[in-house]
C-alpha cells in the first residue's frame, strides 16, 4: 500500500513503516494525521533501509564460506585447494 500526500508542500509517496505495514491493509485504515506522521515513512527511505538491511543478510551469508576457505587454505595448508587454484603460500 502506498499513496501520494502533500508534505511541506511537495507530493511524497509514503508507505508505512516496516514494523506497521500489517496495520495498513488499505487507506481507509488510517485513522488520522497523527498515525499518518507516526506510522508511515517516505517510500525512498524505506527502500534505501530495506536495502541496507539486505547488504548486511547477504554480507552475514557470505561471512562463513569466506572465513571456511580462509581456514582451509591459510591455516590447515590444505593441499587438495592449494593445487586446485595453483597457489603456492610458501
Amino acid at each position: 500500500m502506498r499513496g501520494s500526500v502533500l508534505v511541506d508542500g511537495v507530493r511524497t509517496q509514503l508507505v508505512p513503516r516496516i514494523e506497521k505495514v500489517q496495520e495498513y491493509k488499505t487507506w481507509s485504515s488510517i485513522e488520522d494525521r497523527e498515525n499518518l506522521k507516526r506510522d508511515f515513512i517516505p517510500m525512498t527511505a524505506q527502500m534505501r533501509s530495506d536495502i541496507g538491511q539486505l547488504r548486511i543478510l547477504f554480507n552475514g551469508l557470505w561471512s562463513k564460506p569466506l572465513n571456511e576457505m580462509i581456514k582451509m587454505l591459510l591455516q590447515d595448508n590444505n593441499i587438495v585447494l592449494l593445487r586446485k587454484y595453483h597457489l603456492d603460500l610458501e
